[in-house]
């Protein structure tokens, strides 16, 4: 999937977003995890659950693949979802698979789809 937000932008709210989970799931590179399902909604995106029983969504390119329902991460993953309103300004981290991963102004951090997002004008 092409990237249409570079790391360290300055990007505008224009869709409200409220985080889906409460609770943040976080990997370190290695861990292992099972594979359950995909989203169609979102290509690309898997969801796994973690030896002790916690589950999410997060993307395959970070995943290494063991067998058919199994898989390690190959990188840290942190599944927090940040609430956003429209004119907000956020700064890209990184991009994934049409989420980005921002911090607002106050230093909260967490994933928002790409299509709650322009950018700075």
């Amino acid at each position: 999937m092409k990237s249409h937000f570079e790391p360290g932008i300055r990007i505008r709210i224009i869709k409200a977003w409220q985080a889906s989970y409460a609770h943040a799931i976080c990997f370190k590179t290695g861990d292992h995890v099972k594979c359950e399902k995909t989203d169609s909604d979102w290509p690309g995106w898997t969801w796994c659950s973690s030896q002790d029983g916690r589950s999410c969504w997060a993307p395959q390119i970070l995943l290494q693949v063991e067998d058919e329902d199994h898989a390690l991460f190959l990188d840290d993953y942190c599944s927090a979802e940040l609430t956003v309103t429209p004119n907000e300004i956020l700064q890209i981290r990184k991009e994934v698979m049409g989420w980005c991963w921002v911090v607002n102004e106050k230093g909260e951090q967490g994933w928002v789809p790409g299509f709650c997002l322009d950018k700075e004008r």
